[in-house]
């Protein structure tokens, strides 16, 4: 569709709109690096300029996405500015225009993605879209003409019934709880007692999921900030005594959560992510803007200012209304919660996010540094072996990943699912760990289902790690590139922090032993990495035959000061590993606690993993201490769930 604008009305629109700009900018120059309202509109409308221009010119650009129609829309009306309010009323209908009308269709109500897409290609569409739409409805629908008005509620109402066909299991935490806050918001405001009731029942199953498994989505820096941001939105907006208990609750547990796991010397949420879309670096725009609120992380919002966007080019997109959404409701995260991120160390954070035993993560947090470990990954983008170190937010951390595309830095984006979307991928391997004190391991084995993917052009682990003061191999200076043995122990040192790596066992597609580098590559994010490359053409293993894999142990040393990191780097204890058809295992008794890690039958479909110490039962605990389920135990689907047993 050709959007097309008359000449003097863009010309009016621009020349009030530069009107505007000496008051700009003499708010950000008076305005210090923490946010503001005033200080944040005189910057983020002029940033959106660009593309409102590529709206009047002609049709959207093909990679203009819906959600940024909305987000913009909500950011104009929002800052008050009356001359605003005709582009308001050309982005809600540009946004109707992307509403499947077909009541045949079996996506009615949805929205297309994209501009270039000539159909609903992401069922996520409706629920992201609805998110700005409530509060344009609730807040500015008296300001808008009758008939723009008519076109929202319109959209709004084909929207109520597009959630309700839109059913997601509860372990998709961000997408579960923006449907089922829709639903209940949407139902109270049109008087939708179908849709209210069932966004309660949704909202009732999340809230047992997760009192029962933990947040299955786990700790993710993009999606944490898509969780609070629906859940602020229920709190702002939400009439329900039920659900706003509920959703309370949620808020209460989600803070806490990032205060068990916020590494404040590094301005980031530490330890092992979930759906992780910036490997090099532990933040994201999306979580640090409720952190930055509540004043945690406090450089973010000068970050945003130097258009430091660590998400881009979503980012970009969304220069809108996102520090809007952050802004928290009657709800706010207890001081409590500060208190423990930036003071209490050290912290053991133990938690749990899924149904099955190896669903374990495990944080040991101390003022210099953070080991983190997963016993198994969700999804394809989790990053499931962590190191966090002070500096500054963007700074790079230290990683496992497992790739298949020559891409340890999760650069390269790929054309995924129906919609398109962009992101890096790396390989899902069958990962088995173990955590304790202050180390952890890892096995990552490769099946031929892994190595014989046709996008497979190389399989390579990778420990990817930030550039150290110094560098070690079995207590001997080194420096890039270097090769190691199998069991040699590679030691960091980062001031007074300490990181130990050793990779006892790796092998190749061809079962001979994999070679073990570390690679100085020039790259932008000033890191190093300790490569095994296991490829030597793919082929079928069969039956018996060892996977090409490789396992890994890393431990951690903090406050290490003068001699104290010679003598702990001397007495470093390398772990061992023994290999057999029938086991595979896997142990240290050095460091503060004994790790063991075995899998039975490694070779075989049938495979068993035990691992000491063995994994946490509770969902969230610090310090032993259980915090996650007390949170959520006086809501009635719990309450409920144990008084009955099922």
């Amino acid at each position: 569709m050709a959007i097309q604008l008359k000449t003097a009305y863009s010309k009016a629109l621009l020349a009030i709109f530069l009107g505007a700009f000496p008051l700009a900018f003499s708010a950000c120059n008076a305005n210090s690096e923490r946010f503001s309202p005033e200080d944040f509109f005189a910057r983020s409308l002029p940033r959106n300029e660009k593309l409102w221009n590529a709206l009047v010119d002609g049709d959207l650009p093909p990679n203009r996405g819906v959600r940024w129609i909305y987000n913009y829309a909500l950011l104009l009306a929002e800052s008050g500015r009356t001359d605003m309010l005709p582009r308001v009323a050309r982005l809600i209908e540009l946004g109707a225009s992307m509403q499947d009308k077909d009541a045949g269709s079996p996506t009615f109500g949805n929205f297309r993605w994209y501009w270039r897409n000539d159909k609903v290609t992401d069922l996520n569409a409706v629920e992201f879209v609805s998110h700005h739409m409530i509060p344009l409805w609730i807040d500015h629908r008296d300001r808008l003409d009758p008939k723009n008005r008519s076109t929202l509620e319109r959209t709004l109402r084909l929207a109520v019934d597009a959630c309700l066909k839109h059913r997601v299991h509860p372990s998709y935490t961000n997408i579960a709880i923006s449907n089922a806050v829709n639903l209940i918001l949407l139902g109270e405001r049109f008087g939708r007692k179908d849709a209210l009731d069932e966004g309660l029942k949704r909202l009732d199953a999340i809230c047992l999921t997760t009192w029962r498994y933990g947040i299955c989505e786990y700790d993710s820096p993009t999606y944490y900030g898509v969780d609070l941001d629906e859940l602020v939105l229920l709190n702002k907006y939400v009439r329900s005594p039920r659900a706003r208990r509920a959703g309370e609750a949620m808020l209460e547990l989600f803070w806490t959560d990032l205060a068990a796991n916020w590494f404040a010397p590094g301005g980031h949420l530490g330890g092992t992510h979930s759906r992780s879309y910036n490997y090099p670096c532990a933040a994201s725009d999306f979580l640090d803007r409720h952190l930055a609120h509540a004043g945690w992380a406090r450089r973010a919002y000068g970050d945003w200012i130097r258009r430091k966007h660590l998400d881009s080019p979503e980012s970009r997109f969304m220069d809108g209304a996102a520090w809007l959404d952050a802004l928290p409701g009657p709800w706010k995260p207890p001081e409590r919660l500060r208190e423990m991120a930036e003071t209490l160390y050290p912290r053991d954070v133990r938690q749990r996010f899924g149904s099955r035993g190896a669903h374990w993560r495990r944080h040991v947090v101390y003022r210099g540094v953070t080991l983190g470990c997963s016993g198994k990954a969700y999804g394809v983008m989790d990053l499931p072996l962590t190191v966090s170190l002070p500096g500054d937010r963007t700074a790079s951390r230290c990683y496992f990943l497992a790739d298949g595309r020559e891409d340890p830095y999760g650069k390269r984006k790929f054309s995924v699912g129906a919609a398109g979307h962009t992101k890096a991928l790396h390989l899902a391997p069958l990962w088995a760990a173990a955590s304790g004190g202050d180390q952890a391991m890892a096995i990552a084995l490769y099946s031929d289902t892994v190595v014989n993917r046709s996008n497979v052009i190389n399989l390579q682990s990778h420990f990817v790690f930030r550039r150290p003061d110094a560098m070690y191999i079995d207590s001997k200076p080194c420096s890039a590139p270097a090769t190691l043995a199998a069991g040699a122990v590679l030691t960091l040192r980062y001031g007074t922090a300490a990181v130990a790596v050793s990779i006892p066992w790796a092998k190749r597609t061809d079962h001979g032993a994999a070679p073990i580098s570390i690679i100085d590559d020039g790259n932008p994010h000033n890191v190093l990495r300790l490569t095994v490359d296991h490829f030597a053409g793919k082929r079928t293993q069969g039956p018996g035959n060892p996977l090409p894999g490789a396992a890994i142990w890393v431990r951690i040393g903090s406050g290490l000061t003068g001699r104290r990191f010679e003598k702990w780097r001397d007495e470093l204890s390398a772990p061992k590993i023994e290999v057999s058809p029938k086991v595979l295992r896997f142990f240290s008794t050095g460091g503060r606690h004994a790790v063991s890690l075995t899998v039975d039958n490694p070779w075989e479909n049938k495979r068993k993993v035990r691992s000491e110490p063995e994994p946490p039962e509770g969902i969230l605990s610090v310090n032993g201490k259980e915090l996650g389920r007390r949170i959520l135990d006086s809501l009635e689907p719990i309450r409920r769930f144990r008084g009955t047993g099922h």
